[in-house]
């Protein structure tokens, strides 16, 4: 038997702020990239990255092409999108 677990994306106020600022193509992207951390909130560590916002620092980001997804996982049922920005090598 196999089940097919989905956890619920959750933003927090900055994230939400920050993707209804995004112009159409990077909000998809964006959008994407969340749709997989919904599917599976426990990347391989190569989709790992630092993500610094403001004075807030992510150490675990979810890596999406010029992004970076701050993120964490709640109650085994929610990734919570705490910050969004653009990723800097």
């Amino acid at each position: 038997m196999s089940v097919n677990v989905r956890f619920e994306a959750v933003y927090s106020p900055q994230a939400r702020s920050y993707l209804d600022q995004l112009a159409p193509d990077d909000y998809a992207r964006v959008r994407d990239c969340i749709t997989q951390l919904e599917r599976d909130p426990y990347p391989p560590r190569s989709l790992a990255t630092v993500l610094k916002v403001d004075s807030d620092i992510y150490p675990n980001a979810y890596w999406c092409g010029p992004w970076g997804i701050g993120f964490s996982v709640v109650d085994d049922a929610f990734v919570v999108i705490e910050a969004i920005g653009r990723y800097r090598p």
